[in-house]
C-alpha cells in the first residue's frame, strides 16, 4: 500500500424497494472507500452484513490448530482484525421494502490499496463464462487443482 488512507464512511442509511439493488449498493460504496462488506447474519426479515477484516486473529485458523504438530500446521496469515463495521437491512412486511441502518460505523484498518485485496470483488471480477465453467467443474467433482488448471487453459 502506497498511501496509507483511513476507511471511507460506512454506507448512507437509505430505503431500499429490494434486497440485490440494496446489497449492490452498499457493495458499491464500500469497493470505493478501500473495504469490502460481507453477509454475516440473516432471517427472512433482517440481513446484517460486517467488515471483512472483522473478527480476531487469534480466532483463525492457528489458533483452532493448537493441537495439531509443528509440522503439520500451516503458516498462513489473516487480515483479520476485528473491525468493528456492521450494517443490517430490515424488511418492512407492509411496503416490502428493504431500510439500511448502521449498527456499527467504527473503522480499525486502513483502505485498501486495491479492490482485489477482497475476495468478493475478486469472484465478482470474473466472466459469467468462467464462473458456469468453474460451476460445471466443481459439479463434477473435480479436484479445485484440476478446475484451476482447466480454466487457465481456456480462458487466460
Amino acid at each position: 500500500m502506497d498511501a496509507q488512507r483511513a476507511c471511507g464512511p460506512p454506507p448512507p442509511e437509505a430505503v431500499y424497494t429490494d434486497i440485490s439493488t440494496a446489497v449492490a449498493a452498499i457493495q458499491a460504496h464500500a469497493q470505493l472507500n478501500g473495504y469490502a462488506l460481507f453477509k454475516r447474519d440473516s432471517t427472512p426479515r433482517r440481513i446484517v452484513y460486517a467488515c471483512d477484516r472483522s473478527g480476531k486473529a487469534e480466532d483463525g485458523p492457528r489458533a483452532r490448530a493448537a493441537n495439531i504438530h509443528l509440522s503439520k500446521r500451516r503458516s498462513g496469515k489473516t487480515k483479520k482484525c476485528g473491525c468493528r463495521i456492521k450494517v443490517a437491512f430490515k424488511k418492512d412486511l407492509i411496503s416490502g421494502s428493504w431500510t439500511l441502518s448502521i449498527l456499527e460505523g467504527t473503522y480499525n484498518h486502513e483502505s485498501s490499496a486495491d479492490p482485489t485485496a477482497h475476495p468478493t470483488y475478486r469472484v465478482a471480477a470474473l466472466d459469467s463464462n468462467v464462473i458456469a465453467q468453474i460451476k460445471t467443474l466443481s459439479t463434477a467433482r473435480l479436484a479445485p487443482a484440476s478446475i484451476l488448471s482447466v480454466v487457465r487453459e481456456q480462458f487466460l
